[in-house]
């Protein structure tokens, strides 16, 4: 092709599982090297993936580009390569943007044959080529047969007179340009030649094996090295690729990053392995349609069915496809509450019922009532009652008709105001769970409530989402589990959520979304099984999930579809979101999650202050202020969150806020009876609440609240490392008396042991517990002199107190896990470290700007971590006094805890920003997005004792639990997950020039 200036001469396509550990390298080494001195470097360039990809490449985008700047397509043809995704996808795109005059073919495996009636491919017996070449070729096309060359004794090489003829028949008049008699006679002199120049350099290289063989023991030294260099960087490219893959392939994606950790286990390879095991893609479940339309899961949550071109079903465990029940087009489907039937609305208005136990259509079809319609009506919307005996149907009409499902007989007609006399009304259509009530929207903008059994309208149409009655797809409803809460989607992006008892809107419409697509996309909404979140389905191929009671969107978007979401469905146990989309993809979603963050542990009414977990895991405690009180480091109250706001500094002074959250009213300062007044009136404001609440871990429930007398506020809690005594420390007294920091002693399953007042004015900060149990750790503050502010730690059995010398407030205390070191971190930065024998001073660990407010020691005791209102998290070497490393950076807030995971690899962190997260520690990187599951400051944060759970508390008054089980053992984790292992096809794609291996 002469004056193409492409870049490469030819692109080969191939299977690895054939052809590429042998033919396939050497047909691109003999096309370069044909015609070709030994000594010159060869003109033509030949595209072959494995070498002609740079690490870290897009895969996807360089097989592209590769392809677009290539003159001719090599395809090596052979059943494997036939079935191959990869290869089907480049012939894709050769026939799409080449003419067939371009495309070379080498059948190296399996058969081709040639219809001469047909003029095409004999498909029947042809097994080596895509189908998808069907009538490419307009006369039988010339095919080059390697299939010798795979026989082992034979080597394919230029070397080989029989193979340097292929090569020249395969290059002539087209890669070269010059015809194959003219190659073969160039090559065989040059084959000659070269046999001469072999013969002499055979002799020198005799010589030279002597010398060599005196450096074989430093090369055997180095080549270990090398190997384990190469390993790092092949492993880094994984890492790499299976980063920026994320959920557009979550099963390969994850299967890069375990493959990574195989061939070099470095700290970043575990790093990646974690961030993958947090996204929450699960699988793609591809099914060659052109576009899916309706997704939803079975009763029992085994099975998942899908609308397309044909209805699919797919095990949900294995995602394997295990039945097609309609082999036509299909514009909805879905499982009837009962798991008996499925029911099938077909592109031609009937609605079609599948028995799931017969696994046969059953019955006759369900058929729209056509009477007094010029145009057939069609079926906008299908929807089954909570009972499962009633269908209803929705039309362009704008009529809802009901049918008996076991007789198929029309059972009534529900009928608001005519949208359009030439019927392109949209109509969507729910039934209310609990009685015999629905709810309908159109795309005239309004939602109606009927009552079924009177088959009436109830009261007037709402006016809810902007109408557009030219659309040729209409909103969408549904209805909460517990039938209190209605759901719409508008087709111009919002949603809005309804009082169903008293058909009012809830709060503000959610908005995010973009605008619905006119002509084909329906918008998609579903609740979960508690009605606690809601799934969005968005033009722009995401899905956003919402919290209903909040009415707020939780976490970031699920992102990953190439098209508009057409359908959502939530899993019954909640955990598992499906999507199907315009793309042709059925994507699974792990919302566990986000899940938690609509279920928070609630039982406080004021700041939560502090988690701890008992010795064995099975019960966590949380600590709190009593009466709705937040307060800073330094101030005894902040603001309180019962919506009457007042601050005190412990001075005698008082600043008013006002009524509300977030407006400040007015700043008043005063002394003396006008102080006493408002503090009156403040106190008969307070809710009473409990300041320690035991929750057990396994059911997620409360299981004891633990009063605490005359405390106000209990800012620490912790267990006895045996299990068998609780100790909490705060504050006790209140508005109009004094307040004196008081800690308390109690049987973990019984009443009280002690409390002990530990002076005036003062609030116990951190509590701590020694490795043996008999030594209590306090840290404490005062605000009106903080000279005589102390860390202490007193006897457990004789309640006798030593104080640690320490000029300045002091908001934390850790023992080592050895019981040798005790650290302390306060008001001004530093971090003291304290010999607990001698109870003398170990040295001081100096870098936070700002205060300190928690430490942390690593389980092997070699690593203190600190958190600072810097927004920094410092980690320092225990033995030396020093800084490891920079510091920790990523939250936008002040840091108020941090927590090492039991095996130390992790450590958590609460802020300010009111996130959690999670790092790794080795690479200091963050190993999740945010938790963003509190609204206000997160004060504490603690690893379960078995590690698969992390606990967190926050002035929002919550307490909530996350699953990082996935972290304890991350490569079963990720492998039980994908269910299958790399294929050969795979790994030649992205581990070239290695041999395969399994990595699952």
């Amino acid at each position: 092709m002469p004056g193409d200036e492409r870049r490469y001469d030819a692109f080969i396509s191939y299977s690895y599982q054939t052809d590429g550990p042998r033919l396939a390298p050497a047909v691109q080494r003999g096309l370069q090297r044909l015609t070709v001195p030994w000594y010159r470097r060869s003109p033509r360039r030949i595209f072959r993936d494995h070498t002609s990809l740079p690490a870290g490449s897009n895969l996807g985008q360089s097989i592209e580009e590769a392809l677009a700047d290539s003159r001719y397509f090599v395809l090596m043809a052979s059943p494997a390569a036939a079935r191959s995704a990869w290869v089907c996808k480049e012939v894709q795109f050769w026939q799409e943007n080449r003419e067939p005059e371009t495309f070379v073919i080498v059948l190296t495996d399996g058969t081709i044959n040639w219809d001469k009636d047909k003029q095409d491919f004999d498909w029947a017996q042809t097994d080596a080529l895509p189908e998808r070449l069907s009538g490419y070729f307009e006369a039988e096309p010339l095919w080059l047969n390697l299939q010798w060359a795979r026989e082992g004794r034979w080597r394919p090489s230029l070397w080989n007179a029989r193979f340097r003829l292929a090569m020249a028949t395969l290059a002539g008049n087209k890669i070269i340009d010059k015809d194959v008699d003219r190659l073969y006679s160039i090559d065989a002199r040059l084959h000659r030649i070269a046999t001469v120049v072999r013969s002499a350099v055979t002799l020198a290289l005799a010589v030279l094996m002597v010398l060599a063989t005196g450096f074989a023991i430093d090369a055997n030294r180095s080549a270990a090295a090398v190997a384990e260099q190469r390993n790092q960087a092949l492993s880094r490219a994984l890492a790499a690729s299976s980063e920026a893959m994320g959920d557009r392939d979550p099963v390969l994606s994850r299967l890069l990053s375990v493959a990574a950790w195989r061939i070099s286990p470095t700290p970043q390879a575990r790093a990646g392995m974690l961030r993958v095991a947090t996204r929450p893609g699960i699988a793609v479940l591809t099914a060659n349609d052109p576009q899916i339309k309706s997704v939803g899961f079975s009763p029992d949550g085994k099975t998942l069915v899908a609308a397309g071109d044909k209805v699919r079903l797919w095990d949900v465990t294995t995602h394997h496809q295990v039945g097609t029940p309609y082999d036509h087009k299909a514009e909805w489907t879905a499982f009837s509450p009962d798991g008996r039937l499925l029911a099938i609305h077909g592109d031609d208005s009937q609605v079609r019922f599948w028995d799931t136990a017969s696994r046969q259509i059953f019955g006759e079809p369900l058929v729209l009532d056509q009477s007094d319609h010029y145009l057939p009506v069609k079926i906008t919307s299908v929807a089954f009652s909570a009972n499962s005996r009633m269908v209803a149907t929705g039309g362009d009409d704008g009529r809802i008709q009901l049918f008996d499902v076991d007789t198929r007989r029309q059972a009534g007609v529900l009928s608001g105001e005519a949208v359009s006399a030439l019927g392109s009304g949209q109509v969507a259509f729910a039934f209310r769970p609990q009685d015999m009530t629905a709810a309908s929207a159109a795309n005239d903008g309004t939602v109606r409530f009927w009552d079924l059994t009177r088959r009436q309208q109830i009261g007037d149409a709402v006016s809810a989402h902007a109408t557009d009655v030219t659309t040729m797809v209409g909103p969408a409803v549904a209805f909460s589990p517990d039938g209190t809460v209605l759901a719409t989607a508008g087709i111009e992006g919002t949603v809005r959520l309804w009082d169903a008892a008293k058909r009012q809107q809830i709060g503000s419409p959610l908005t995010g979304h973009t605008r619905s697509e006119r002509m084909t996309t329906r918008p998609s909404v579903a609740f979960s099984q508690d009605g606690k979140l809601l799934a969005t389905g968005s033009l722009d191929g995401t899905v956003h999930l919402w919290d209903v009671a909040r009415q707020r969107q939780i976490g970031p978007p699920l992102a990953g579809h190439s098209g508009p979401v057409s359908s959502v469905a939530f899993s019954p146990d909640r955990t598992t979101v499906a999507s199907a989309s315009q793309d042709g993809t059925v994507r699974l979603w792990n919302v566990d999650t986000l899940v938690r963050l609509a279920n928070p542990l609630a039982a406080h009414q004021a700041s939560v202050h502090a988690v701890a977990f008992s010795p064995d895991g099975t019960s966590l405690l949380s600590s709190s202020d009593y009466g709705g009180l937040i307060a800073d480091h330094g101030a005894p109250f902040a603001c309180s969150n019962s919506g009457w706001r007042i601050c005190l500094n412990g001075r005698g002074w008082m600043r008013t806020v006002g009524e509300g959250q977030d407006s400040m009213v007015n700043v008043v300062r005063t002394r003396g009876t006008d102080t006493n007044a408002m503090i009156d009136e403040w106190e008969s404001r307070m809710v009473d609440g409990p300041t320690v609440v035991r929750w057990d871990v396994a059911g997620r429930r409360q299981s004891a609240s633990l009063r605490t007398s005359t405390t106000r506020t209990i800012r620490a809690v912790a267990y006895s490392p045996d299990g068998k005594l609780i100790a909490a420390g705060g504050m006790d007294g209140g508005p109009g008396s004094h307040f004196n920091g008081r800690w308390l002693l109690r049987e973990a399953g019984g009443g009280p042991l002690a409390s002990v007042a530990v002076g005036e004015a003062r609030v116990i900060r951190s509590v701590a517990f020694s490795p043996d149990g008999k030594t209590l750790a306090m840290a404490s503050d005062r605000w009106g002199d903080e000279r005589h502010a102390t860390a202490s730690v007193w006897d457990v059995a004789t309640w006798t107190k030593t104080e640690l010398p320490n000029d300045t407030s002091t908001f934390s205390v850790a023992f080592s896990p050895d019981g040798r070191t005790l650290a302390s971190s306060g008001v001004d930065g530093r971090i003291r470290l304290w010999h607990t024998g001698t109870r003398q001073s170990a040295g001081e660990l100096t870098g936070h700007t700002g205060p300190t407010g928690s430490v942390a020691f690593s389980p092997d005791g070699k690593t203190l971590a600190s958190a600072g209102d810097d927004g920094t998290i410092r980690l320092w070497d225990v033995a030396s006094l020093r800084q490891l490393g920079e510091p920790i950076t990523g939250h936008t807030g002040p840091v108020y805890s941090v927590a090492f995971s039991p095996d130390g690899r992790l450590l958590a962190s609460g802020s300010g920003d009111n996130s959690v997260r999670v790092w790794d520690v080795t690479t200091r990187t963050q190993v999740s997005d945010p938790i963003l599951g509190h609204s206000r400051p997160v004060r504490s944060v603690k690893f379960s004792p078995d590690g698969r759970s992390l606990a967190s508390g926050g002035e929002d008054t919550m307490v909530r639990m996350w699953d990082v089980g996935y972290a304890v053992d991350i490569v079963k984790s990720l492998c039980d997950k994908v269910k299958r292992d790399l294929t050969a096809d795979e790994w030649a794609r992205y581990v070239p020039d290695v041999e395969y291996r399994t990595v699952c």
